[in-house]
């Protein structure tokens, strides 16, 4: 009777276990999608065996998704538009890749990787590339950069074929460039400087600020030199542009071409001469670095230089022989180089080298 009993109880709570495991099963894939509704992620795309982000802001303020062979929005794109125009980004690093001889453009990979590094991480980087010559010269000879084409804190937008023909310099002058900026707050890079880890001051310390260059003595110091980097707000290039036509190139160059009409008109702040200092100006003090070190800097006595390089490190990687410019770049100077160079000196210090 009781064996009975036992056989008839056993298939009941089976079945009871099994439809409890089937409820939990469901209740997980259920608590699944609502997470992926509520929280998508960045679509992406394939194309060459390369997946690769690319996004170009609308004249609406929304952002397209395009490939760069066809220029065809991709599947999905209403949805992606919605979400990337409520981007929470505070602001993007943003730089410009034209064509450029092999010397320089080795050193993208590792100034990419130099930005991210000190930006806050609410922060995107922008690159406007011309991307046939990236695809075709640059990227077989930089797995690291390829790499970068996927990371999900860089967004890569194809120039239009016109503007690949352009210097940097007329490019920074154009309504596209800016209005295809992803974020207000834009912070301008080149790879002729870096940005100082050891720094004391960090990107935050500057946004109150409408724009910010390196040291320069036009203006009184407003503003400062934005050659190589500078830190500008979006609104403001695009009202300079459509309200005070740009000259022809030589008369009007980008970086004095902004900052003279934003002094004039007055309603922008400026940098002042200390924040333009600690953005990146050289001090005496050996211990001290700017945010950013913009340019050979080839006046500077060989200890300040030294003293330089052991603070702000980034320097060899992007200038590899900056304790003499004559080191390097397109028409490098053999003798002078060479009589830069300590061990080669016909009388060694004491201390050595």
């Amino acid at each position: 009777m009781s064996s009975q009993s036992k056989s008839s109880v056993n298939p009941c709570w089976r079945r009871i276990a099994l439809l409890l495991a089937a409820l939990l099963v469901a209740q997980f894939f259920l608590l699944i999608s609502i997470l992926e509704f509520k929280h998508p992620g960045p679509t992406y795309f394939q194309t060459n065996a390369e997946t690769v982000l690319l996004k170009t802001r609308n004249t609406d303020n929304t952002v397209s998704v395009t490939t760069a062979a066809s220029d065809q929005p991709m599947d999905g794109g209403n949805e992606l538009n919605q979400h990337e125009a409520n981007d929470p980004s505070e602001g993007v690093a943003a730089t410009v890749m034209l064509k450029a001889p092999k010397w320089f453009h080795r050193r993208y990979t590792a100034m990419i990787h130099n930005v991210l590094a000190n930006i806050p991480p609410t922060w995107s980087v922008q690159v406007f590339s011309n991307e046939n010559w990236l695809k075709k010269d640059v990227l077989p000879l930089h797995p690291g950069l390829q790499r970068l084409r996927s990371h999900p804190r860089i967004v890569w937008t194809p120039m239009p074929k016109e503007l690949t023909k352009k210097k940097p310099k007329e490019i920074m002058k154009t309504k596209w460039l800016w209005e295809s900026v992803i974020t207000e707050n834009v912070l301008f890079f080149s790879g002729n400087g870096v940005f100082c880890a050891n720094s004391k001051s960090s990107l935050k310390d500057f946004l109150e600020n409408d724009y910010v260059g390196v040291p320069w003595g036009k203006f009184g110091g407003a503003g400062g030199d934005g050659s190589s980097h500078s830190l500008r707000k979006r609104s403001d290039m695009i009202r300079i542009l459509e309200k005070y036509p740009p000259e022809p190139e030589m008369n009007s160059v980008d970086t004095y071409y902004f900052p003279k009409h934003l002094v004039e008109e007055g309603t922008s702040k400026m940098a002042n001469v200390t924040t333009t200092m600690l953005f990146g100006g050289i001090t005496d003090d050996p211990n001290s670095a700017p945010f950013v070190v913009s340019g050979t800097h080839a006046n500077l006595d060989f200890d300040t230089r030294e003293s330089l390089l052991h603070v702000c490190p980034e320097l060899n990687i992007i200038f590899p022989s900056l304790h003499e410019p004559s080191c390097f770049g397109s028409h490098p100077n053999g003798e002078k180089c060479k009589a830069s160079i300590c061990a080669l000196r016909d009388v060694l210090p004491p201390q050595g080298c």
